[in-house]
């Protein structure tokens, strides 16, 4: 029965700078998509392991076999409170800034999931909420930091999802240098990020004979990466972290469900979708287009097909199936080898009927 174990992480910033970009760089993320650490893992692998790794992750994830791990996106965190994507089915009330809202505490997610009523949240739509990028349960309180609890709104603006570098392009022919704007997320100093690895009975097995396990060829990459970084910024100290283990469990069961929400962006399978995974009374998503460049050692960088995505938050009338979602082969016209993947396993958290969770009223500050 998958999973076996489900491990959180912290990933602790070096530095406070994210460049994660969306498709025509118009703007970037404010964390890091399951598909881009899946993608930068195979990456730093074939550097280590040669091209057998990224076979070896290839087969791991084909067919309807059980995959070795599932993983989620890298969330923001508190230092005792790690945020969720919101439910897209999920509303928390009325007022156009909670209709955008990205972000909710971990409680809270369970209680939605769980499909327990919900009467009050915090912060409300004051000037206090204005700054807020998330909403939790009013007994979370005591988690945050203590400028959060004593309400100073400064300290709930935990990033600037805007925020412009200058940078200068010289010239190496000698012709005139010009001065441009770098978009970048950038964090404050409380801000961290956590991804969930659920293990499944294969994360022992060796990943090709005579290779390392999968948990082992997997927790040695995230390592790797936090020292090469991760985003558009690594070549100058963006994006580097240093991995550590979250003794605290996560607060949801993760396995297959009738109905569930993905941790992790999902490309469903044709199957999936005769069956009516997104087509279902209660399914909810957002679609995303994701392509960009991949690099490999020896080799120059080779664009991605444009890949349609439902992004994590989604619910999806899984009807019990496992595993959702496949990887997807992003060669342009099929390309040349090796295959660039892009990861669309759903990280499934099953959830109960969507009219057993009312919208919430939030409380004021």
């Amino acid at each position: 029965m998958f999973p076996t174990s489900v491990h959180v992480y912290r990933l602790i910033p070096l530095t406070r700078f994210l460049h994660i970009g969306t498709v025509g760089g118009e703007g970037v993320l404010d964390f890091v998509p399951s598909d881009t650490l899946f993608a930068a893992l195979v990456a730093i692998l074939t550097e280590r392991w040669g091209e057998r790794a990224a076979e070896a992750l290839g087969v791991a994830f084909s067919g309807a076999a059980e995959p070795p791990f599932l993983l989620t996106g890298a969330f923001p965190a508190l230092p005792r409170l790690r945020l969720f994507p919101r439910p897209v089915s999920w509303s928390p009330g009325p007022g156009k800034g909670l209709r955008r809202l990205r972000w909710v505490s971990e409680g809270l997610f369970a209680r939605i999931v769980r499909g327990e009523r919900i009467e009050a949240l915090h912060p409300s739509e004051g000037e206090l909420g204005t700054h807020a990028p998330f909403r939790m349960l009013p007994e979370e309180t005591d988690r945050l930091p203590r400028p959060m609890r004593e309400g100073r709104p400064i300290a709930w603006r935990l990033w600037d999802p805007d925020f412009r570098r200058p940078s200068v392009v010289v010239s190496r022919a000698g012709g005139p240098s010009f001065l441009y704007q770098l978009a970048m997320v950038r964090y404050r100093e409380p801000v961290s990020w956590w991804m969930a690895i659920a293990w499944g009975s294969r994360a022992e097995e060796p990943a090709w004979p005579g290779g390392p396990s999968f948990r082992i060829l997997v927790v040695e990459g995230l390592g790797m990466l936090g020292e090469r970084g991760i985003g558009g910024l690594r070549s100058r100290g963006g994006g580097a972290f240093r991995l550590e283990e979250d003794p605290e469990p996560l607060a949801v069961p993760v396995g297959p469900g009738a109905r569930v929400v993905t941790l992790a962006r999902y490309h469903p399978t044709r199957d999936e979708l005769s069956a009516g995974v997104l087509t279902g009374p209660g399914a909810a998503y957002r679609l995303v287009r994701v392509g960009g460049w991949a690099s490999a050692p020896g080799q120059p960088a080779r664009p991605r097909r444009p890949i349609g995505m439902i992004e994590a938050g989604a619910v999806l009338e899984a009807g019990g199936r496992f595993p959702l979602g496949a990887l997807v082969d992003a060669r342009l016209d099929g390309g040349t080898p090796p295959p660039l993947w892009r990861y669309g396993l759903a990280f499934p958290v099953p959830m109960n009927e969507p009219d057993a969770i009312p919208s919430a009223t939030p409380v004021p500050e």
